[in-house]
């Protein structure tokens, strides 16, 4: 995470993506913190079911150049690993990882 936040090491960028892309009301943002000393993408936001919404998310290109090929070799990996603080109410908080 040495590279100047937004940017991946492979030089996509993190996007902040919330519902009101369909019309939904929901808020949300990115930055890059020191949480309990590591290094750390965060991403707050306030979820609203208003408008039939209901979504924050982050998300990242994976492919070193998606213009060429958008798909990665992942091959060589056993998988992957996240690291996930949250500071809501945890019994009412869902995440999904695609």
């Amino acid at each position: 995470m040495s590279e100047p936040f937004p940017f991946t090491s492979s030089g996509s960028q993190w996007l902040g993506i919330t519902d009101r892309v369909m019309g939904g009301v929901s808020s949300g943002s990115l930055s890059r913190e020191t949480i309990d000393g590591r290094v750390a993408n965060v991403l707050r936001g306030t979820v609203s079911l208003e408008n039939n919404g209901g979504f924050v998310q982050m998300a990242t290109d994976l492919a070193l150049d998606p213009s060429v090929d958008m798909f990665v070799d992942a091959s060589e990996f056993d998988g992957v690993e996240l690291e996930i603080y949250c500071e809501g109410r945890e019994m009412e908080e869902k995440f999904n990882v695609q």
